[in-house]
């Protein structure tokens, strides 16, 4: 089933168009900015969608702005604002609110008509810094530990605000996996002796998991440059794949259900699968 996106429209109405993904990762939903906010899958329910509210709107302009309609040269398209706006979600069930905040700002946007004369344009754009309470950015599997939970939410509710923490809090999540698959995490077994760092940790895998590490390698990368080169470091397009990594690594390590399908065609195969002559 495709999702419904509701937004809010130019003129302030709704309206609601298919959605071209899935329920799972949607790099969409997590921009920097948007000409229409999107509505964004419920924290709370799982099954809903948050979906701005019309009539919250609020926008107030920046003191700086105001201040720069004293030049001669001023043009519209300089106004910069902040915003406010609730959203509930989708689901009557459910029906969980949320607060998102952020900025605006606009381009002048020129183009041509038919007969060559230039047409001006000025779009508004949202820039969205937070919302409470904050959905995660991807689906995680209902077995995983909420240690893992928990430092993925984390991750999510800094994706606007700190992509470089955001990435470092990825990184801890893949920590937690591997202790939860039974990585150690000293030199020795017992406990004692010093830290293994991420990069061993990863050698360390159990045989029927090594196959993942491939997939957490670019995680720990780019924890190491959110923690090492600061905010600019980290690239949010490269942030936004390490997250859809991690959802692919989860659901390969906690998804019951696929892991149970798996055993069930091995077990059919070598019941039931053809023997090679010899």
């Amino acid at each position: 089933m495709r999702p419904i996106r509701q937004a809010l429209t130019d003129d302030g109405t709704e309206y609601s168009e298919q959605a071209g993904a899935s329920l799972k990762f949607n790099r969409d939903l997590w921009k920097v900015r948007f000409t229409v906010l999107p509505s964004w899958p419920c924290p709370t329910c799982s099954a809903g969608y948050l979906t701005p509210l019309p009539e919250t709107m609020t926008t107030r302009e920046t003191d700086g702005s105001k201040e720069a309609h004293g030049y001669d040269e001023w043009e519209p398209h300089w106004i910069k604002a902040r915003f406010s706006v609730h959203l509930k979600c989708s689901n009557a069930s459910c029906g969980e609110g949320a607060v998102l905040i952020g900025e605006t700002n606009s381009d002048l946007e020129q183009s041509y008509d038919y007969e060559g004369r230039t047409q001006s344009e000025i779009v508004e754009w949202f820039l969205p810094v937070s919302m409470f309470p904050f959905p995660a950015v991807i689906q995680i599997p209902e077995d995983a530990p909420d240690p893992i939970l928990a430092e993925i939410a984390a991750a999510s509710a800094l994706v606007w605000l700190d992509p470089a923490s955001s990435a470092q809090k990825l990184r801890l999540a893949v920590e937690l996996m591997l202790t939860e698959l039974g990585v150690q995490k000293h030199e020795n077994q017992d406990g004692s002796g010093g830290f293994l760092d991420l990069a061993r940790r990863l050698k360390m895998l159990p045989v029927g998991k090594a196959h993942v590490s491939g997939l957490l390698q670019p995680i720990r990368w780019l924890g190491n440059v959110g923690a090492h080169a600061g905010g600019d470091g980290v690239d949010r397009d490269d942030l936004l794949s390490a997250f859809e990594i991690l959802e692919t690594a989860l659901d390969e390590v906690f998804d019951a259900r696929k892991q149970r399908v798996r055993e069930t065609a091995r077990e059919l195969e070598s019941r039931r699968g053809v023997k090679k002559s010899l």
